[in-house]
């Protein structure tokens, strides 16, 4: 009986953690600051920004296909924005956000419907 129970928790749990996790390192998505953004090499991934810094999204490793990338405020609990572009074939994408206020924020990635990459972030004042 423990057995059949760790089973069905391992069914419904593994098709959650998937939608969310980055698995393959040469495709995702990151957070940097809009002055590490330099064409021909990925920037380094950060994560708490300051006054005076642009948090940027930045999108690897999806060159050729139409993605989804979607912003949220999870201090107040809703999506700011969204856009959905064709990324040309070897090409990265990003985008700068100047103006967001003090709080945490999640970028997720969507291939199609599907979420394959999320990163999560704050801005401090």
């Amino acid at each position: 009986m423990q057995r059949l129970v760790t089973i069905s928790v391992m069914m419904l749990i593994l098709p959650l953690i998937g939608c969310v996790t980055q698995l393959d390192s040469s495709q995702g998505v990151l957070v940097t600051r809009f002055d590490k953004v330099n064409a021909g090499t990925r920037p380094p991934s950060i994560h708490n920004f300051t006054p005076g810094e642009t948090p940027t999204v930045y999108v690897f490793g999806y060159g050729g296909q139409i993605v989804t990338i979607r912003l949220y405020n999870l201090s107040a609990e809703g999506e700011i924005t969204s856009e959905t572009i064709y990324i040309a074939r070897h090409k990265d994408k990003y985008w700068g956000f100047s103006d967001l206020s003090k709080g945490s924020y999640k970028a997720v990635l969507e291939v199609g419907d599907t979420p394959v990459a999320e990163t999560l972030f704050t801005v401090s004042q």
